[in-house]
């Protein structure tokens, strides 16, 4: 015997395969939406670090030639 329940679940169990398979091209969709954002944010900060390591870098040898330290030992008053 057929109720209009039963009409409502079986038209729903039809769309169920097109319905995953669009869930899934979301998440899929925004999965490497954030994939890709990390990836920009990280170039971002990995620029940042690699300029002060190399102002970093210049500090300490500025700072030796200041010093007078040349090659590791300190040029004395000759």
């Amino acid at each position: 015997m057929a109720t209009p329940f039963t009409a409502d679940y079986e038209q729903n169990i039809a769309v169920a395969p097109s319905f995953s398979m669009a869930i899934t091209d979301v998440v899929m969709a925004n999965t490497i939406g954030l994939l890709m954002a990390n990836a920009v944010s990280n170039e971002a900060h990995s620029q940042s670090i690699q300029n002060a390591c190399v102002n970093q870098c210049c500090v300490m040898i500025l700072g030796a030639t200041a010093a007078g330290i040349v090659n590791g030992s300190k040029a004395a008053n000759k």
